[in-house]
Order: C-alpha cells, then structure tokens, then sequence
C-alpha cells in the first residue's frame, strides 16, 4: 500500500502564516510517486508533467507550486537566486482586484465537438458570470463524421485536405464583440491544433485591447502550440497560457484555474 500523505489546509495556513484564499481547497491527498492528487476528495493532475511526491534518503518531497496553487496562492520562481516564494495578496488589493474584476465584461466562446468543450466552458461562464457564444457550423459535424478512426470521415478529409477546412459558420461573433474585455476561448484538439472550426472566429474578429485566453480539451494531447497558433491567426489581443482539460474534467480544478488567472 502507498504512503499516504495528507495536508489539512488549517495546519498549511499555521505553517506559512496565510490567511485561505476563498475559493482555495480544504483538503489535499498526495500519494508517493502518484502523479494524481485527491482536492476536496476529487482527482487533480499535480502538474502537466507527471511531478510525484518522492521519498528521498527517508524525507518526504513535495511539489510546492501544486500545493501553494491549490490553497490560493501565488508561487514565484527567481532563477538567479534559486529560490521560492509564496505569497498571499493583501486584504486590500484582494478587494480592489475583486471589484475590477466585476468591471471586466467576460465572453467564454467555444467549439465544443462531443460536448466536453462545452461542459469546461461552462463551468468558466458560471465560475466568472460571463456570456456565452457558441462558435456553431452551418453544416454541424455528426458522430460519424467525427470518427477519426475511419479514414473517410469528413474529419480525416478534412485533415488530409487542408484547403477543404475553411468551415463557415452559423454567425462569426456576436453582435456586441467589442464591449467584451476579456475572451476566453474553448476548443477541442484535431491532430495536435485547435480545431479548424475556429478559424472564422478568430480571423474574422479584431482582439486589439482584449485579454485572451485559450483553453482546450482533448482525449490525450496537450495543449502544445494551439494557443500560440491561434493567437498568430488572430494578429491581436494580448493572449495569455491557455490550459487544457481532460474530457472528463474536474469542475474543481477548472475553477481554480480560472481563480489562477490574472484577468486585471
């Protein structure tokens, strides 16, 4: 049976003087060499990159940033000095933060395949109370032309024939674009990229003077250069890391992801 380490968010707080972040977990569970992390009793990916709590010449080792990150606080990594540091915001600017955050005017747009976009896009929306467009084709994709698997799928036509992606779509934004400060985005991954579905969006719409941020979901690819590219697509905006989620997310680290951002 593996070593079993569990960190009460109460005995966290004394340790570093922290007062919670409200929207910071109450539990963590990590087990040795486990890449998963249990929050608030649900599955959490420690990192991207498969980091694992160790036992090393009979201490145990733990991954800060995934800890700090969950109970709410910021983690900053100096190079030149080697070092960590964890920190919580003032009371004050907690409070000025909050308030222009109620002054930014939020649009989650998405593409959502087979419905797994759409559930990480909504739980962003209810999360930042922010509208909701869904980027729709005029001819909508059925389960067999999503079929990957067979080589004569409209998907792998698609693919094997860029010039047949351009995909029209029901509408390119909604009528009142420009008021929105802040766009997320939301897509599913199609062979390493956002989907092609995308492209009228972002062409067709003019970012200057917004906060953009990706987010993606896919099977088992990463993110990888998919925000990059649409960001280079796009010519405008100031697009910030995306992330991506499993199809079968976790609402909770959605949540904190989003509570993560810096959308000031």
């Amino acid at each position: 049976m593996k070593n079993k380490i569990l960190l009460l968010l109460t005995f966290i707080l004394l340790i570093i003087g922290c007062a919670v972040n409200v929207n910071a977990a109450d539990s963590i569970v990590m087990h040795i060499d486990d890449p998963v992390m249990q929050v608030d009793g649900q599955d959490v990916n420690i990192d991207n990159n498969g980091t694992t709590p160790v036992i090393v010449n009979g201490r145990t080792m733990l991954p800060v940033r995934a800890i700090a990150e969950t109970l709410g606080l910021n983690v900053e990594w100096d190079q030149n000095e080697r070092a960590v540091t964890i920190t919580k915001l003032p009371e004050n600017n907690k409070k000025e933060d909050m308030e222009k955050s109620a002054d930014k005017k939020i649009l989650v747009a998405y593409y959502s395949a087979q419905n797994h976009t759409k559930g990480v896009a909504e739980v962003i929306a209810n999360e930042l109370k922010a509208d909701t467009f869904v980027i729709t084709p005029k001819e909508p994709y059925t389960e067999s032309d999503l079929d990957w698997t067979d080589d004569n799928s409209r998907v792998n036509a698609e693919h094997n024939n860029p010039d047949t992606r351009h995909i029209e779509l029901v509408t390119n934004s909604p009528e009142n674009f420009d008021d929105y400060d802040v766009i997320f985005v939301g897509y599913p991954i199609w062979w390493g990229s956002a989907s092609w579905v995308l492209d009228d969006f972002i062409k067709n719409n003019d970012f200057t003077g917004k906060t953009v941020i990706p987010f993606c979901t896919s099977q088992a690819s990463g993110l990888g250069e998919s925000g990059k590219e649409l960001e280079k697509a796009a010519g405008s905006g100031n697009w910030l890391e995306g992330k991506r989620f499993s199809e079968n997310f976790d609402e909770k680290e959605v949540r904190q992801w989003v509570n993560s951002l810096d959308i000031d």
